[in-house]
């Protein structure tokens, strides 16, 4: 629960330029706007677009919220935060 805890507060405070260095850092060539919006839902609207259980993104309502088709960025921007966050505690 510890760890769970631990990820949820570093992706629901994580800094727009956090995740913008991130997006550079994997190359994953995210939309700056889209990457804002993102960031804004990941901090005020967790319960909706995160799975709690699993600590995944609800590939749905992420795809209808930011209007994109494809969330496999989002999904590697994720994982890399949580692996940062495991390996680094």
């Amino acid at each position: 629960m510890k760890v769970y805890q631990n990820i949820k507060n570093q992706l629901t405070q994580i800094s727009l330029q956090e995740l913008e260095a991130l997006n550079k850092k994997n190359d994953l060539r995210i939309d700056s706007n889209v990457l804002k919006q993102f960031h804004d839902l990941l901090c005020s609207d967790w319960e909706n677009i995160m799975d709690e259980t699993s600590l995944s993104l609800k590939h749905d309502i992420l795809r209808t919220k930011l209007s994109i088709h494809n969330v496999s960025k989002f999904n590697e921007l994720i994982t890399t935060i949580k692996r940062n966050i495991i390996f680094n505690k």
